[in-house]
């Protein structure tokens, strides 16, 4: 943490090559967000029927 406080010339530096490569692969960033978000739904989804379905058999 130190070196960052005396260097902020390096913390610009580290932003600036951040930024570069954030918008040279924005396409795949997106695409890779959103098929997480959709497969992160998937299992969502599929986790609360297996809990319905156990909450159904201790009902009966």
């Amino acid at each position: 943490m130190r070196l960052f406080a005396k260097h902020p010339w390096l913390v610009f530096g580290l932003g600036l090559a951040a930024g570069y490569f954030a918008h040279k692969y924005r396409k795949e960033i997106i695409g890779t967000a959103a098929q997480t978000a959709g497969t992160g739904k998937s299992v969502a989804a599929r986790t609360a029927r297996a809990l319905e379905d156990v909450v159904a058999v201790k009902h009966h």
